[in-house]
Formats: structure tokens, C-alpha cells, sequence
């Protein structure tokens, strides 16, 4: 980029993906055991999502702080921080939830600390990528976040099987500290930051905010993004769940049903890498208005394919 004599050294993106890869496998391992859980824990349907929902609400609410931080502090420093402390929080989760109320403060907080892998991440991807291939990364680093969902989902069902379902989220919760750490080895291959401007007034967060409100286009963006994820988070939320019950009571059909909710995190793998290399060729608005009809027909078919 014009600004910066330095380039991002070799495998500097390979390393970025690998740590989203592991940091994103706490993100499905409670859906995974999501159906064991409620029968050891003697829960509903509804307080069985609501430990779901509360992950949900701490991640929305992540993201919004942690890209305020990044603007003022820089995403290098937030994106090694806040990996640090989401390896905590899911470590914590994992190893002390013992009933709803535990469970649903402690997966809440591991969404509130998960947000810090992904929103500077993106940041970071858009400060060492040309604008001809930044589709491309992007694709890649989001893949890298399926890939993530579905190894989880394959080691939670594997332990669910042969062990016990709380080995499954010790490993996934193993999987952010290894993230954790190779997020410092990836940042020390980036291009450095910017340096700031001399004499540039930094402007005020809630300035910054009115400014985002008022500008129509890119608020049409984050509205449609949210429905987005209300779409897809709902799906990736009960999909295990959706599978067993619909598998019947065959405890081997049961662990199947979540091996096909991690099979669908792995085809995604593909959609995100194909449609980040065809934004680049064909436009971004063009492939995402394609792939958000196509999947919106799927969704709404879903439900009707119980039997």
C-alpha cells in the first residue's frame, strides 16, 4: 500500500487463518453437546438456548466494542489482547459450568471476550492486502472460522461417543490458547501500523457513531448483515440439536446427526474461499446479493424437513 515502505512478511496470512481456525471452535462446542447437556443438566428447550442466546448477546455486544477499541487503540494491540483473555474466558466456561445459570454467565462471557479475534482481524486483513485480492483473504480467513465450527463439532460428537461430552469442550477450549499464541506470531509478521498523522485530531466515539448513523448506505449494510446472522447464528445454534432429534433415539444415529451439522460447516469452508475470489472478479455486491437469495430459500425450506 502507498503508505507503508514495509510489506507483510511470508506466511503472515496462513498464521492469521490458523489462529482464527482454532480460536473459533469454542463458538459451536456447546451446540455440539447442546442435546447431552440438557439431559445431564435437566434442562428445557428454552434454558437450553438460552446459554446459546447468552454467548449470542455477548458476542453482538463484543463487536461493537472491540472495533471502537481498535479505532482508538490500534487492532494489533486489541487483536493480541482480546485473544488472550477469550482463551480465558473459554477455558473458564468449559471447566466450571455445571448447570444452566453457570453455564449461561460463563458462555456469555466467552462470547463477550470472542468478538476480539474477528472484527481487528478484518481490520489487520484490509491494512496488508491489495484491494484485488482482499476477497480473496477475506475468504480464507472466514473459511478459516467454518473450518473451525466443523472441527469442533467432529471432536465434541467423537468425545460425545466415547467419552463424555465435557472432554469435547476441555479440547475445543484447549484449541483458542493454542490461537491465543499464534495470534503473536502472525502479528509479527504484518505490516506495521500506520503512523498517525501529526497534528490529526482524533475524533470523538460518539461523533464517530452519529456520523455512521447518518450515513444511509453503510447503515443499509450493517442492517442487512444483522438479519444475516440472525439467519445463519439461529441455524448454527440449534442445527446439532435439529439432527439428533430428528435422528431418533439410536445413540449411534445421534452422534451422526452431529457429524452432519459439521459436514456443514465444511462445505462452507468452500462457499466463503469461492465467494471471496469471485467478489473480486465479478463485484462484491453482485456475489453477495446471489448468495444471500440462494440461502435465504434454503433457510426458510429447512424447517420442512423434519420426516
Amino acid at each position: 500500500m502507498s503508505g507503508d515502505t514495509a510489506g507483510p512478511a511470508r506466511g503472515w496470512l496462513a498464521m492469521l487463518c490458523a489462529s482464527r481456525l482454532l480460536q473459533s471452535m469454542i463458538v459451536t462446542a456447546y451446540s455440539g453437546v447442546l442435546p447431552f447437556a440438557m439431559a445431564d443438566w435437566h434442562m428445557t428447550a428454552a434454558q437450553a438456548g438460552s446459554i446459546q442466546s447468552a454467548w449470542h448477546v455477548g458476542y453482538m455486544s463484543s463487536l461493537f466494542a472491540v472495533g471502537l477499541l481498535a479505532d482508538r487503540y490500534g487492532p494489533q494491540r486489541i487483536f493480541l489482547a482480546g485473544s488472550a483473555v477469550s482463551a480465558g474466558a473459554a477455558l473458564a466456561f468449559a471447566l466450571f459450568a455445571r448447570d444452566h445459570l453457570s453455564a449461561m454467565l460463563l458462555y456469555g462471557l466467552a462470547g463477550l471476550c470472542a468478538g476480539a479475534s474477528y472484527t481487528p482481524g478484518l481490520q489487520l486483513l484490509a491494512h496488508n492486502t491489495e484491494p484485488a485480492v482482499r476477497g480473496r483473504a477475506m475468504g480464507l480467513f472466514i473459511g478459516s472460522s467454518s473450518m473451525g465450527y466443523a472441527l469442533s463439532l467432529a471432536v465434541v460428537a467423537t468425545f460425545s461417543h466415547l467419552q463424555h461430552w465435557r472432554l469435547g469442550l476441555l479440547a475445543a477450549a484447549a484449541c483458542t490458547v493454542a490461537g491465543a499464541l499464534l495470534t503473536a506470531q502472525a502479528l509479527r509478521r504484518m505490516r506495521p501500523p500506520s503512523p498517525q498523522a501529526s497534528g490529526a485530531v482524533r475524533e470523538s466515539t460518539l461523533h464517530a457513531l452519529a456520523a455512521t448513523v447518518r450515513d444511509k448506505p453503510a447503515m443499509a449494510g450493517n442492517w442487512a448483515y444483522a438479519f444475516h446472522c440472525w439467519e445463519l447464528m439461529a441455524l448454527w445454534a440449534w442445527l446439532p440439536a435439529y439432527l439428533v432429534a430428528s435422528s431418533g433415539t439410536a445413540s449411534s444415529w445421534q452422534g451422526a446427526g452431529i457429524a452432519l451439522a459439521a459436514l456443514a460447516h465444511l462445505v462452507s469452508v468452500f462457499g466463503s474461499i469461492a465467494g471471496g475470489a469471485a467478489s473480486d472478479r465479478l463485484g462484491r455486491a453482485r456475489v453477495m446479493m446471489i448468495a444471500t437469495l440462494a440461502s435465504l430459500c434454503m433457510s426458510f425450506a429447512f424447517g420442512w424437513m423434519w420426516s
